[in-house]
């Protein structure tokens, strides 16, 4: 929350700037700096966080999910197995981690659920149930998971790596235009006292930052992903059972 509010109110400062750099009108960026500032806190920087969030955890999953299973291989053994991916957990994934120590391995596994959350995660649950129950070659019986897990991490890369692309290219073209209406702003010098105190170029100038602002919301709607309000008051509230004892 607070580096969200740190770039909302960096951005917001500098829009609101510009704004009264362009126009020489302290209304205009009165009203650029708030609108700025709550398009970025409320509309923009959300889905981009919820899809940092996505995209961490499904890698975190991918690399959970294959050194359990090397470990696996080796050890035969549930419980070594599991601490030994967990050793490599970072964030949100190392508290849920921690928080479900007491339980039955099965149950830490699909307690994971939650916070993995990725498509496969789902089948390795089911595949480890089933091989502690019939036992068999770890590899062998798992390699469709691990075919199914690397098509999905490659894919997810794939278009993380493409997002980043149209977010760098979206990027540049706005700084752009922005180099374009401090040009005309310095290029017209001459005639700036009389387009300054122009009603029309007033309207012009608060229209621009108001698409500007609509640009980067749109953006990161397509770009980024629904935040799940109250996930994270879910998890705290939720409290792991413990196993019984035999």
């Amino acid at each position: 929350m607070l580096r969200r509010s740190l770039i909302s109110l960096a951005t917001g400062l500098a829009a609101g700037g510009l704004a009264y750099l362009v126009s020489d009108s302290f209304y205009i960026a009165l009203l650029v700096c708030p609108l700025i500032f709550s398009a970025f806190f409320f509309l923009v920087i959300p889905p981009i966080e919820a899809r940092f969030i996505r995209s961490e955890a499904r890698g975190m999953a991918y690399r959970f999910v294959s050194g359990f299973l090397i470990s696996l291989s080796v050890s035969k053994s549930l419980e070594e197995s599991y601490e030994s991916a967990a050793m490599f957990l970072e964030g949100r994934a190392k508290e849920a981690a921690l928080s479900c120590k007491g339980m039955e391995i099965l149950e830490r596994l699909r307690y994971l659920r939650g916070t993995f959350r990725a498509p496969f995660y789902d089948m390795f649950c089911s595949m480890a149930a089933i091989w502690q129950e019939r036992g068999g070659d770890v590899l062998d019986l798992m390699d469709p998971l691990l075919r199914e897990a690397t098509s999905a991490e490659e894919a997810g890369r794939a278009l993380d790596h493409a997002r980043i692309r149209q977010g760098t290219q979206f990027l540049v073209l706005w700084g752009m235009s922005l180099l374009v209406l401090l040009a005309v702003r310095l290029g017209l010098s001459s005639f700036y006292e009389t387009l300054s105190g122009s009603l029309p170029f007033l309207l012009v100038t608060l229209l621009y930052f108001l698409v500007l602002a609509f640009a980067f919301v749109l953006f990161a709607r397509i770009v980024g992903d629904e935040p799940e309000r109250g996930e994270r008051n879910a998890s705290k509230k939720r409290k792991p059972r413990k196993a019984k004892a035999n």
